[in-house]
């Protein structure tokens, strides 16, 4: 079972992952940062293939990612939800 997640974190879970993509070269060159690029490029291939849209679950898994990155980093976090996890 899937978990549902509202429109306005799936949103932010989007702008999330685009902000650190949109950034990654001006991060630290780091294995995790290259795990997470690949991740993304993964099911974004993955869902082009399949001829489907991304899931919110998996925005909000590349979300989260994004996060533990910037946690890394020492930067602020880019996804931030009403009840998440500090």
């Amino acid at each position: 079972m899937e978990t549902e997640f509202s429109a306005e974190t799936v949103q932010a879970a989007k702008t999330a992952v685009r902000t650190l993509y949109t950034y990654r070269h001006d991060m630290a060159d780091t294995l995790a940062m290259m795990d997470w690029v690949e991740l993304v490029q993964g099911i974004s291939a993955d869902a082009r293939a399949e001829g489907r849209k991304i899931s919110a679950a998996d925005w909000v898994e590349m979300a989260h990612g994004a996060d533990d990155i910037c946690d890394e980093d020492c930067l602020p976090r880019l996804f931030r939800i009403e009840g998440a996890d500090a």
